[in-house]
């Protein structure tokens, strides 16, 4: 009986065209469209475990970082790019004088608790910064759904006050106002940039430090896209990076040729975003929004 019902219901709703999957290609998007969901919106950056094939040191910067041909982005920014087809690499390093009394830096207004997450390029048009870049890794809410909302994993100070208390396991860098612009100081702890004697005016917390006072630190070989920053010139001077297909120590080594002091990894994967001028530098499938952004404008002089 029950048997007799079940094909009669079935038979009702094949003759209205209501069967399920009755279009193979549905069947294939709702799988599709779970796999997405499930490897790219995870509570956080994972590494994604290509094979890793050495790239030898002078392939990854082979240039003499005092005779680069940096372009102008806005007053005070220029940009880097390097493209490298044979080994698969691409990265762009923007180049930020702090000490411009022009410059402004403020961050995406962050929250302990689970909030709604945004791309570094819808943040970067809302706030007119010239250039942004996604920082501290984060936790979705819920690891299926890609519009689901996300918690900061790290330290985000804006305008002087914490947004999202630091994490001690993880570094961070913190922007300090000066009589003229701003220094930029990396942590290897969260924890010690609220030690200081003053507090910051914006920080942004990363994963770790990979590299200090010349000495690269190890960490597990990785390819992957990468969003990093740097300092030099005692802190006068900031670098922001983006590339893909990169390890931690690959970024080192571009750092260390390039004449930085300190080195730092912000969250990475399909988190990485670096946005120039209203442009993405790194063209992924999907680019996921995230939780911590920190963004950089000139102040334009009235004509």
């Amino acid at each position: 009986m029950i048997q007799n019902l079940h094909i009669n219901l079935y038979a009702q709703r094949k003759a209205a065209g209501r069967t399920c999957f009755r279009q193979p290609f549905l069947f294939i998007a709702c799988i599709f469209f779970c796999f997405i969901c499930i490897t790219l919106f995870s509570c956080r950056t994972t590494d994604v475990n290509k094979p890793c094939i050495p790239v030898p040191d002078s392939a990854l910067f082979p240039y003499d970082a005092a005779k680069i041909e940096w372009q102008p982005v806005s007053a005070g920014m220029d940009v880097f790019v390097h493209k490298d087809r044979k080994n698969s690499i691409m990265y762009e390093i923007v180049r930020i004088d702090l000490t411009n009394p022009a410059l402004s830096v403020f961050s995406m207004k962050s929250k302990p608790e689970w909030q709604k997450s945004t791309t570094v390029k819808a943040f970067a048009k809302r706030t007119n910064a010239d250039v942004a870049i996604n920082t501290s890794p984060f936790y979705i809410k819920n690891n299926i759904l890609p519009w689901s909302k996300g918690r900061p994993c790290g330290l985000v100070v804006s305008c002087g006050e914490v947004l999202v208390p630091p994490d001690a396991r993880y570094c961070a860098i913190a922007f300090y106002k000066e009589e003229c612009g701003f220094s930029a100081q990396i942590y290897d702890s969260q924890a010690e940039v609220l030690l200081e004697g003053r507090m910051p005016f914006e920080a942004a917390g990363g994963f770790w430090t990979i590299f200090r006072d010349g000495n690269i630190r190890h960490f597990k070989n990785i390819k992957d896209a990468r969003s990093a920053a740097a300092t030099a010139d005692d802190g006068r001077t900031l670098y922001l990076f983006a590339g893909t297909s990169l390890t931690y120590g690959e970024c080192a080594v571009i750092f260390q040729k390039l004449g930085a002091d300190t080195a730092m990894e912000f969250d990475g994967g399909s988190s990485t975003q670096l946005v120039i001028n209203g442009k993405n530098t790194i063209r992924q499938s999907v680019q996921r929004s995230v939780c911590a952004v920190i963004g950089f404008s000139i102040k334009k002089s009235a004509e």
